[in-house]
């Protein structure tokens, strides 16, 4: 069942679906890969930052994000429809790596970056990664791009107090299909018709996102975390305890905080978004999306944000079919255009 923030709709029970098959990938010998010249690094202010100053959106829209290669590391499987792939790029000279789903045929696509959640990153293996909305959209002739965030194997290791460098680690990617667009792997992507999709802690990142880049027309949140850093802050350090990349934010002045947490910007974003929550999500409260969505809407963005009574933190059966119907509905109108 689902419910919509402004109304409740219950919809009609229905045979069980057939959820999306995922690919099996194709164990594939590690290729050679033809070395790029490294990223111009974002050069240093010339003034001396202030303690945290670089965590917050002020400082990231200050800054800026080197659009460099995308470098194809090696074909992981052939669909019908389209081909999955594992690439690389760099960000802030970090190697981030991503499983990148390219249709087949002519034609300029439109470009979905999908942002993962949380897991232990000692636990973390991309290619178990449930990738049923990335494919169905690959099918529906989408480029997907699914990032490994900083310090999830084998993307390098970096800072990322806050989910600042998860953040940074999209922004460049942005970048790089804006400039590199009509090039190499991305020669049918369209730098002007690009969306992104996050869940649960990808979620709260895309919410950081869109209010530093303006590139973005559209977004989908799949269980997001909260916009309140304050609230993510004690979140992480109960569900991600021991993970040494959020040690030190409890520490960190409530303005510092405050700074850092994309609620305090939603009247700056200019994207549409979709956002979807289950009402008995164990793992990140209901709740914090219905404050995000009441807060949206006084910011005046546009949105459109649904509940699904007794869906869980991951969505199953029909609330799944559901969620993707609703989001390839919500991306054709804004990315197809």
């Amino acid at each position: 069942m689902l419910l919509f923030l402004t109304a409740c709709a219950v919809p009609q029970a229905g045979p069980t679906p057939t959820l999306l098959s995922v690919p099996v990938f194709i164990s594939l010998p590690t290729a050679t890969i033809t070395p790029t010249p490294p990223a111009s690094m974002t050069p240093l202010p010339t003034h001396t930052l202030a303690p945290y100053e670089q965590y917050s959106i002020d400082y990231l829209r200050k800054r800026s994000y080197a659009g460099g290669a995308l470098d194809v590391v090696q074909v992981l499987a052939e669909q019908e429809g389209f081909t999955t792939y594992s690439v690389r790029y760099q960000s802030d000279g970090l190697y981030i790596y991503a499983v990148m789903n390219v249709p087949k045929g002519e034609g300029v696509h439109p470009v979905v970056i999908s942002v993962h959640g949380y897991t232990n990153p000692a636990e973390y293996n991309i290619l178990t990664t449930d990738f049923t909305i990335e494919n169905e959209l690959a099918d529906q002739g989408y480029i997907t791009i699914h990032p490994t965030l900083r310090n999830y194997p084998p993307s390098d290791v970096g800072d990322n107090l806050f989910r600042v460098g998860d953040t940074i680690d999209v922004l460049h990617l942005i970048e790089v299909v804006k400039s590199r667009s009509g090039t190499g792997i991305l020669e049918q992507a369209s730098p002007d018709r690009i969306a992104l999709g996050g869940r649960s802690m990808g979620g709260g990142v895309v919410l950081r996102v869109l209010t530093v880049s303006r590139d973005v027309r559209a977004a989908y949140l799949y269980s997001p975390t909260s916009g309140d850093e304050r609230l993510n802050v004690a979140f992480f350090q109960q569900f991600a305890r021991g993970d040494a990349q959020f040690h030190g934010e409890s520490d960190a002045p409530r303005e510092v905080v405050d700074h850092a947490s994309p609620q305090n910007y939603y009247s700056d974003i200019t994207a549409s978004i979709l956002l979807a929550h289950g009402i008995n999500d164990r793992v990140v409260p209901g709740t914090w999306s219905e404050d995000t969505c009441n807060r949206l809407k006084e910011a005046g963005v546009e949105k459109r944000c649904i509940f699904y009574r007794g869906a869980d933190h991951s969505f199953h059966n029909d609330d799944l079919k559901d969620f993707i119907s609703e989001v390839l509905n919500f991306l054709g109108r804004h990315l197809q255009g």
